[in-house]
């Protein structure tokens, strides 16, 4: 059977190519990467993380039944947005002017010192300087001022891309070097308010070569490891992250075949959605990991299909891929500000979004909404219509 399904993986790499678009590439290789660590923990290659230590002996009897699931979730997911394949995003851009956008600068600077104090070498505290959301109000503002763009060698760019390498550099890389591949690929605004999606050319792709490697330099500066070549290519083919939450993922079909299904993620969705606290949110109890986690200990996240397991059954994969490429079309084929703010939130957060959970993109986009919000509040420029469509 295996030799069948490493046929059907390739396949479903293959896929990736048809698409022109960067982004739904990009989309299709997060969503992929993992049913390749899956085939090779049902082939019990060895893996390491969780996955091997804690998962080995408890996942080994569903393994199997868990990766093709899966891989057909896959493939709905592709054929959904199968019809977009020859298409490209358009942003709506924000016509923001560039005194604005240098006073946004000054402010996410700040906020980036705050949330990530270690990054900047303000002592050794990782994360919040000062109590607060202030990594997801760095993400809005730099949302905001890539929705604003007009061109990679105004002052405001510039700036912002110092900002992101230094948060690189300081080991913060989940939404910083999606921040840079949405910033390179955007090409001059068309008719002052669309921006469209440009291509990815070879001095690009080295570009974010040299920049993955400085990323995972960073990670291993942070964690106090040596950085060797080994080290370099194993984190480039074998993404740590991508082990645990394959581990949480298997741990839900173990749960399903022990207790059955659990509707208190559904809950947690909309709790989270209305931002009521008492079920809603990553750390609430009746998030999909933390049920997860009293069953079998993991680190945090999982895929995010992995709560379709709890809640719909076995089929639940396959269940949250259709309705996700319902959305992302939607969300390619319509072309406002809001949606715009959506789908850049979802290319920037796609690994937190796929590989922890769908709760991760919402109070970024709600944030990035209320700034928008305030900018029109505040601006005096009656031709600066930020909201237009929106």
């Amino acid at each position: 059977m295996f030799p069948y399904l490493a046929i059907v993986l390739l396949i479903g790499a293959l896929l990736i190519f048809k698409f022109k678009s960067v982004y739904l590439k990009f989309i299709l290789l997060v969503y992929w990467y993992p049913l390749l660590t899956m085939f090779l923990f049902c082939l019990e290659v060895p893996l390491g993380s969780s996955l091997d230590v804690v998962g080995r002996p408890a996942h080994e009897e569903y393994c199997d039944k868990a990766f093709i699931v899966a891989l057909v979730g896959y493939f709905v997911f592709a054929f959904t947005i199968w019809s977009l394949r020859d298409k490209r995003f358009e942003f709506k851009r924000l016509r923001i002017n560039e005194t604005s956008r240098l006073i946004l600068i000054f402010f996410l600077a700040l906020i980036s010192v705050i949330a990530y104090p270690k990054a900047f070498g303000i002592g050794d505290q990782r994360w919040d300087l000062i109590p607060g959301p202030w990594a997801v109000i760095a993400i809005a503002f730099n949302l905001i001022l890539v929705l604003s763009f007009e061109k990679l060698k105004s002052i405001s760019t510039l700036l912002q891309i110092f900002l992101l390498f230094i948060t690189i550099k300081g080991g913060e890389r989940a939404s910083s070097l999606l921040f840079f591949v949405i910033l390179f690929l955007m090409h001059k605004p068309l008719k002052a308010n669309i921006i469209v999606e440009n291509k990815f050319k070879l001095k690009t792709i080295l570009f974010f070569s040299g920049l993955l490697l400085v990323s995972i330099s960073a990670a291993a500066w942070r964690s106090g490891n040596s950085i060797t070549f080994l080290y370099l290519l194993y984190n480039i083919v074998s993404v740590h992250t991508v082990k645990d939450v394959v581990h949480i993922y298997f741990s839900s079909f173990g749960y399903l075949n022990d207790f059955g299904l659990n509707f208190y993620p559904l809950l947690n969705e909309i709790g989270s959605i209305l931002y009521l606290p008492i079920i809603g949110g990553t750390g609430n109890r009746f998030n999909f990991t933390e049920i997860l986690r009293d069953y079998i200990p993991n680190y945090g996240g999982g895929l995010f299909y992995a709560e379709g397991v709890l809640i719909f059954g076995a089929f639940g994969p396959v269940i949250y891929a259709f309705l996700y490429g319902v959305v992302l079309r939607y969300l390619f084929v319509k072309s406002n500000l809001f949606v715009s703010i959506v789908f850049a939130t979802l290319i920037v957060l796609q690994m937190r979004f796929q590989w922890y959970g769908v709760v991760y993109v919402y109070s970024p986009i709600v944030f990035s909404y209320i700034l928008i919000r305030m900018l029109k509040f505040l601006s005096k420029d009656t031709k600066n219509n930020l909201t237009e469509d929106f």
